[in-house]
């Protein structure tokens, strides 16, 4: 139910699907409810001190959207496919790993996303004008 409230979202914003939902997977495996030590909450584990969160879970998924797009235009263009790292440790800290190879967060990003490119296909195949980009 959750992947799809996070689809009709996505769907609705014209975001990429493989890039919010595997964000959502990789930070609380789709649980709106989940804390962490230092007070993320939440789908996408946002800090309540940087972000507006709540528990409402359509305000977590928008709110994640808007992040997750803000995020990605800032990093993308001296990242690239890393531009992920910015959304775990700052654009500061992901500017230090240029050059190296993807670490073990980025990598399940890339195979969350592309997992998640597969199922958004099988759930809409009628969907073709979407485009998938992560």
């Amino acid at each position: 139910m959750i992947a799809e409230l996070i689809c009709a979202y996505i769907i609705k914003s014209n975001s990429p699907v493989s890039c919010i939902e595997a964000i959502a997977k990789l930070e609380s495996n789709l649980n709106y409810k989940a804390r962490e030590a230092l007070g993320e909450i939440g789908l996408f584990q946002m800090r309540p001190k940087y972000f507006k969160t709540s528990w409402d879970l359509n305000r977590q998924i928008k709110l994640g959207i808007d992040a997750l797009g803000t995020i990605k235009a800032r990093c993308v263009r001296d990242l690239g496919q890393n531009w992920v790292a910015c959304w775990n440790i700052g654009k500061s800290g992901a500017l230090k790993l240029r050059g190296r190879k993807p670490g073990p967060y980025i990598l399940k990003y890339i195979m969350l996303a592309k997992q998640t490119e597969i199922e958004f296909r099988r759930r809409y195949e009628n969907l073709s004008y979407y485009s998938f980009n992560f």
